[in-house]
């Protein structure tokens, strides 16, 4: 059966759904590409004005494929098998009937200045030149971004081209939003500002999909939830508290949530005062002195001072902005520094050529698209071209961990967001080195697979090689790290440990960092218990 892309029209019994008029309605829609197995299979689905709708399921079961089938890029603009039919409301069809934010915020930036790139969708929208400029402000100022307008958007950090692809969509007031992970590379209090954003859009009565990993502040709120299983089909949909609430076994069984007992252990056996007194006594595997970068007459940091030891895990922490990624760049000399110097094992960086580098650090990017080579994920993983040789056991186990078992013949490009970025940590991990810088190796995972990237850096921690990584996530902070840097107004304004960080609540404010918590959402669900604040039946 070949999809049916038609508009939605006067028959009331097709366009009224619980008195609200149908945007979207998916029969028996079935997906797939062309290097990969099926990704959507028999979906049955229906979008209403008005709703807000959370899409939940494990990385890689096709929730981005799903909005992209919704939002109508998938087959028209995405190339795909699509069978089933597919209606659409005139809303959706017109220019800027959906303002989508993509889980990877470059793939939608089509501009070359800040300014322009927000402007590209009013000016579809045959928006008066004089009247976008107070808009183009306005969406720039509600996400807390704070670039001059020409400022190029390669420029931008991971965090700050989420807020620009975020302040895109609202700028153009759409039918409906569909948000693909959109708070994946924010600083916690950025993270709360999207859900704020989105909540208040929800009491205004707009149409909201929204796809997030870090759902628990979204529960109180959104409307509706849609599951979909490992495979791709929808396991359930319904009121978001009632089935949350129901069905959390299945939630726990698809790795989407985690039981409470996670992360680090009683049975480990070091503390994070044990580890960095240790540290200390053997010689640094890398060190920074009065570093200093600038970009043109823009000061990211100065005056950084510090060093890393072997059996280190540093949590290099931040708002969006602050230079985090940059640090890593220098320290693995793909950024120059304006002043200051790196020394790797007690070396000068300068001196050291590009394959003593490469024998010392591994390095993850924060956009895995930045590091892959090849052109098949096994190719990808044995840094080599296998051809039609066996492929390293080893090779197809370290895949097998990280749940890409079955992507061993496709295009690392193929992958789903979160598949990417399991597949570049995976391809660091492959060798030993002495020291793994990582930007964001948990974003765009779920539960399980992150549970999974953390449990091998553990191993790997435990063999006395030291990490460095850049990190949102102030649980992981708590539970496995056993240092923080903390970067901010132009320096560095913290370094020491975990608990002494998340006991320093003005700190936190600065930072735009927050103490980690268990939200009493959750905590009632993993009771079995009803919201008491909840109108959900």
């Amino acid at each position: 059966m070949s999809t049916n892309v038609s508009p939605l029209c006067g028959d009331p019994s097709i366009i009224e759904c619980r008195q609200k008029t149908v945007l979207v309605e998916l029969k028996d829609v079935s997906v797939s590409f062309e290097q990969g197995s099926q990704v959507l299979q028999g979906i049955d689905l229906t979008l209403c004005a008005g709703e807000s709708v959370l899409l939940l399921g494990a990385s890689g079961c096709g929730k981005s494929t799903l909005s992209q089938v919704i939002a109508g890029l998938l087959p028209r603009s995405i190339e795909a098998t699509v069978t089933g039919e597919v209606n659409y409301a005139p809303a959706v069809l017109q220019s800027g009937g959906v303002g989508i934010v993509f889980q990877d915020p470059e793939a939608q930036f089509c501009m070359v200045e800040v300014q322009d790139e927000v402007a590209f969708g009013l000016e579809n929208l045959q928006m008066p030149p004089a009247e976008m400029d107070p808009i183009i402000h306005t969406s720039l100022q509600q996400f807390g971004l704070q670039v001059d307008g020409s400022a190029t958007t390669t420029s931008l950090s991971g965090g700050m081209k989420q807020k620009l692809a975020l302040a895109c969509a609202f700028a153009m007031q759409p039918s409906f939003y569909l948000l693909d992970e959109p708070t994946a590379n924010l600083d916690p209090a950025s993270t709360q500002l999207v859900f704020e954003q989105v909540e208040e859009l929800i009491r205004q009565g707009q149409t909201v999909v929204i796809i997030e990993h870090k759902f628990d502040a979204l529960l109180p709120f959104v409307e509706r939830v849609v599951l979909l299983d490992s495979t791709g089909r929808l396991h359930r949909t319904g009121p978001t508290l009632q089935v949350i609430a129901q069905e959390w076994e299945w939630l726990l069984e698809q790795g989407i949530v985690l039981p409470e007992a996670s992360g680090r252990t009683g049975g480990d056996s070091y503390t994070q005062a044990d580890t960095l007194a240790s540290a200390k006594s053997s010689a640094p595997v890398a060190a920074l002195d009065h570093g200093e970068l600038r970009y043109g007459a823009k000061l990211v940091w100065q005056e950084l001072t510090f060093t890393v030891q072997s059996g280190e895990w540093i949590a290099v922490l931040g708002e969006n902005g602050a230079g985090k990624s940059s640090l890593l760049h220098a320290l693995a000399g793909l950024k120059k520094l304006t002043a200051g110097s790196v020394q790797l094992s007690g070396k000068p960086l300068k001196k050291l050529s590009r394959a003593d580098v490469s024998k010392l650090i591994a390095f993850v990017f924060q956009n895995p698209e930045h590091q892959f080579i090849y052109e098949r994920v096994i190719d990808e993983i044995s840094n080599r071209m296998v051809g039609d040789r066996q492929p390293d056991p080893e090779d197809l186990q370290l895949l097998a961990e990280f749940g890409l078992q079955n992507s061993v013949e496709l295009s690392p490009f193929a992958l789903s967001q979160g598949q990417k970025r399991r597949l570049s940590v995976a391809c660091m991990l492959r060798e030993h080195h002495r020291l793994y810088l990582l930007d964001e190796p948990t974003f765009g995972q779920d539960a399980r697979t992150q549970l999974a990237i953390l449990e091998k850096l553990q191993q790997l921690h435990q063999t006395q090689a030291a990490i460095l990584m850049t990190t949102h996530d102030m649980e992981i902070v708590e539970q496995y790290a056993t240092r923080v840097l903390v970067l901010g107004q132009g320096g560095l304004l913290f370094d020491g440990l975990p608990d002494e960080l998340l006991r320093d609540r003005g700190l936190l404010q600065a930072a735009n960092l927050f103490a980690p918590r268990l939200t009493k959402e959750r905590a009632s669900l993993r009771r079995g218990e009803a919201f008491p604040w909840s109108k959900q039946p």
